[in-house]
């Protein structure tokens, strides 16, 4: 998934947080829940052209510098590598979810 400076990738944990996220808001409606998808993919895409726009998350300082991005109630953190022009999104955090961060 790229088209601009930065290759994004997407880790298969976060891919499968998303997944359920969608499966569950199918559950009630399935169009919003199409929607939802293509909203996170289109944001986690953007990250090719400006990955530095959101802010570090500093929850833990033992942590390698990872950046959060908020998409209406979801938390998508990941790591910019500049050696190979790469993004890598770690997590997708449902905000409904136990706080598990």
């Amino acid at each position: 998934m790229s088209s601009g400076f930065y290759h994004v990738r997407i880790s298969t944990q976060a891919y499968y947080a998303i997944d359920a996220h969608v499966e569950f808001l199918a559950r009630v409606s399935p169009g919003a829940a199409a929607g939802q998808r293509s909203k996170l993919f289109a944001k986690i895409s953007s990250l090719d052209s400006n990955p530095y726009r959101h802010p570090v998350f500093d929850a833990d300082p033992d942590l390698p510098e990872y950046r959060k991005m908020v998409v209406g109630r979801y938390l998508i953190l990941y790591l910019i590598n500049e050696e190979n022009k790469t993004v890598d999104v770690d997590l997708v955090w449902d905000s409904r979810m136990d706080n598990l961060l």
